[in-house]
């Protein structure tokens, strides 16, 4: 038996010990609503923690870290040397690479170099951090090619392709081992237990279940900055809701409705922020919404940074925040 044979063997033996029963979901019909509730946070599915990570530039920053960490981490294919002895029962190998290569080692150090026509080793292992850090499951399609190897034909991963954790719609059971995602177009797809290699960070809660991500116990930071982005975007933009109430003593309506035209053309937006207007009669203004001084903006977004940098236990040096 090739040693593709006996990775594929594995991988299928695997597959099927996750269906045999043990799995406490085994026989549910998942659907995708469901496992996204079992990959994300409590208020955030897998497609939001990914949203997350393109948007929160403090969730970013730690897990794109350690993504580019691993991924620069250098992978080799060593050999046994049959007949050699080694210290401490430890069988002696050697480093194989492309000069002194058979026919199945340089398959896998094409593999290991370019595991599908659009990403490079760097870019895939990168890409399969993030997910595990972020959503917790992050499963690889191997796509199979039939070759001649020896005058026998076996079958060889001709590609590894990531699948996106939110089109992930439901994980083999029993009577149905295969995995179901959704395709480019929506479709449903289904693939073969023994064509994915699953890999997840357990779940403590349910350590036979999808798996969670180390930024999910920063859910409610992250919330909490994208809340505060919200809300800045809307004082800069005048918000939906009065921030400021005028009262224009005996004026008319008319009068009203033309002082409200020129203060929206002439002094909301950005660019006509702190500009003065000056009318006749008598004013009463009050102010409805704090400053950003006494939000205390600036030291709330430090201080949910600090919160998630220590979550990954990441000074801020790491990151070039000095």
């Amino acid at each position: 038996m090739s040693i593709f044979a006996r990775i594929k063997s594995r991988f299928t033996a695997r597959a099927k010990a996750l269906i045999g029963g043990a799995l406490s979901w085994a026989g549910v019909n998942w659907t995708s609503d469901l496992c996204a509730s079992l990959g994300g946070g409590p208020a955030r599915n897998p497609q939001g923690w990914l949203n997350a990570f393109k948007t929160c530039t403090q969730l970013r920053a730690p897990v794109n870290r350690i993504a580019e960490d691993v991924a620069a981490v250098p992978f080799h294919l060593k050999r046994r040397l049959p007949g050699a002895v080694g210290l401490n029962g430890k069988v002696p190998a050697e480093i194989v690479h492309e000069g002194n290569a058979n026919a199945v080692e340089a398959w896998i150090l094409r593999i290991l170099k370019q595991p599908n026509p659009r990403m490079t080793g760097t870019r895939f292992r990168w890409l399969i951090e993030v997910y595990l850090e972020t959503v917790g499951y992050a499963p690889i399609q191997i796509i199979w090619e039939t070759v001649r190897l020896n005058g026998r034909k076996t079958q060889f991963p001709a590609q590894l392709k990531p699948i996106p954790p939110h089109r992930l719609v439901s994980l083999p059971a029993e009577g149905k081992p295969y995995f179901v995602v959704l395709g480019a177009r929506g479709q449903r797809v289904e693939i073969a237990a023994g064509s994915v290699i699953w890999l997840n960070l357990i779940d403590v809660l349910d350590p036979y279940g999808m798996g969670a991500g180390a930024a999910q116990a920063v859910d409610d930071e992250v919330s909490q900055i994208n809340y505060a982005g919200v809300w800045n975007n809307n004082f800069y933009r005048q918000g939906a809701s009065p921030g400021t109430v005028v009262g224009l003593d005996g004026t008319s309506h008319d009068t009203k409705k033309q002082i409200q035209g020129e203060w929206d053309s002439k002094y909301t937006g950005v660019h006509n922020a702190h500009r003065t207007l000056f009318v006749d009669g008598k004013i009463t203004v009050n102010n409805l919404h704090p400053t950003h001084k006494e939000q205390d903006f600036a030291a709330t977004q430090q201080h949910l940074g600090d919160r998630l940098r220590f979550n990954w236990g990441m000074p801020p040096e790491l990151l070039g925040d000095v």
